[in-house]
């Protein structure tokens, strides 16, 4: 679901405090790129939206997450944002319980 490897990594290269702040802010922004892709028609649109969550998620360890928008990249029509979401979720709850543990 994770790559702590990542997550250790970027930590380490920026230190707590800016991985923290980068942290929240990828969050806040896929939170609002999975809002608005319900309403976002036409595979092109779509495309690019998962294209950019797929390289957001990647850069911060959610790997699993990434997984699938590649693939809802691919075929952006018979994505399923809800699956998607549900990982960034769960992604999301796990760096939280790391967050609380550093």
């Amino acid at each position: 679901m994770i790559d702590w490897k990542r997550i250790e990594d970027l930590r380490d290269e920026v230190g707590v405090d800016d991985f923290v702040e980068i942290a929240g802010l990828f969050l806040q922004e896929v939170e609002d790129v999975l809002g608005s892709l319900s309403g976002v028609h036409g595979s092109v649109s779509r495309s690019e939206s998962f294209h950019s969550l797929k390289g957001s998620a990647m850069n911060l360890g959610f790997s699993h997450m990434a997984q699938l928008c590649a693939e809802a990249e691919t075929h952006p029509d018979d994505a399923d944002v809800n699956l998607i979401h549900g990982a960034f979720e769960a992604s999301k709850q796990a760096l939280q319980g790391w967050f609380a543990a550093i």
